[in-house]
């Protein structure tokens, strides 16, 4: 989601979003060191992994314009009704406290996680 605004943005094309779908962005490199500590301590069952944060997509893109310097007013707000998907998109809010408790890795927030992202180059993350 991240590159894909990031690109629109960068070409001075407008970033259409969806104002009503909701998440938990996930940054990855915080995913990837939760499991490898998961792994290490050979735990089991089913955790959630995901961002401290909840919020909607078009708040995301905001951020993402803001902390990339990139010009927000691009980023357009849509319903995800105009966009006839064959499946609907759920807003669900997950909770990582299991995952934080088991492997000891606090799982970043949108801002810190787009910060990380900008400081170390790298527009995969978070998810």
């Amino acid at each position: 989601f991240v590159s894909s605004v990031l690109s629109k943005l960068e070409k001075g094309e407008k970033a259409e979003v969806c104002a009503d779908w909701c998440n938990c962005p996930t940054y990855v490199h915080d995913l990837a060191a939760a499991a490898v500590k998961l792994v290490e301590k050979d735990a089991r069952g089913t955790y959630h992994a995901v961002g401290a944060d909840y919020l909607n997509r078009y708040e995301w893109a905001l951020k993402i314009a803001d902390v990339f310097g990139m010009d927000r007013s691009l980023v357009m707000p849509i319903q995800s009704s105009i966009l006839n998907l064959p499946a609907k998109r759920p807003n669900v809010r997950l909770s990582n406290s299991r995952l934080v408790k088991d492997s000891g890795i606090g799982m970043k927030g949108v801002d810190a996680g787009l910060e990380a992202m900008k400081m170390h180059g790298s527009r995969n993350a978070p998810s």
